[in-house]
């Protein structure tokens, strides 16, 4: 449940990896932008599920 599998081409990933939405960090919000450093955006299907596993990670209702 906090580690989100995200197919190669989502967001311009090169291959199949996981979201681990129990190692929550700190980023720049330009980092987000979809020309800025990490790429594309993910999809809203996938974001979705990586904010409930990190609703579920800090003890939250991940069932919004």
């Amino acid at each position: 449940m906090l580690h989100k599998f995200i197919r190669k081409g989502e967001g311009g990933l090169p291959q199949d990896c996981f979201a681990r939405c129990d190692l929550v960090s700190n980023i720049e919000k330009q980092c987000l932008d979809p020309k800025g450093p990490l790429g594309p955006i993910l999809s809203d299907k996938f974001m979705w599920e990586i904010v409930k596993g990190i609703r579920a990670a800090i003890g939250d209702n991940p069932d919004l």
